[in-house]
This record gives structure tokens, sequence and C-alpha cells, in this order.
């Protein structure tokens, strides 16, 4: 596993990349990348965005025996702290599953 984070106050970036082989049993089996950001335009610091973007390559993707998977997915989203124990989130998700014989 890598994981690589760049913060400041306005800007939060981190990624990690993961390789898996689970053993003997290759169900969750494969490799992926995670990339994900908070941006905190705004002077107060209460209400920023939020972004994730994932790759997985999964070695047995549960079709039939050898096939393999891309799974791909896009998070978007709006956070406002209310107070140190309430935060309001509003997010999108988008996945996608692309079969690779």
């Amino acid at each position: 596993m890598l994981f690589i984070v760049y913060n400041n106050p306005l800007l939060l970036i981190a990624g990690q990349y993961v390789e898996a082989d689970n053993g003997d049993k290759d169900k969750y089996a494969g490799d992926g990348y995670s990339i994900n950001t908070e941006i905190r335009p705004f002077e107060s610091k209460k209400t920023f965005f939020i972004g994730r973007y994932d790759v997985w390559d999964q070695e047995d993707a549960g079709y039939k025996e050898g096939d393999h998977a891309d799974v791909k997915t896009s998070i978007l989203g709006l956070v406002h702290k209310y107070n140190s124990n309430v935060k309001f989130i509003g997010s999108v998700k988008d996945t996608a599953f692309d079969k690779i014989d």
C-alpha cells in the first residue's frame, strides 16, 4: 500500500494505491487506487467541497473463472459544518462496472 497526502488551509489532496490477494480466496483479489480532495474556498471553513475517484481492478469478478472487471466510482459533495458535532453533507455518486474478458 502506498499513501500520499498534501494538506493546507485551502486544499487537501490524498491518494492511495493498494494491491490485495486475500490469501487463497480470490474473491476480492485485485489492485486499484483512490484519490480524494477537500476544497475549502470560504474563509469561515464551515462550508467546503469534497470529491473522490476510485478505480479497482478485481481479478475474479464472479462472472466465470478468470474474469476481470474494473469498477470506477466518482463522488462529489458539499459539506456544511453546523457545529463540532453536526455536519450536513449532500453528495452524488456514480459507479461504472466495466467487464474485461
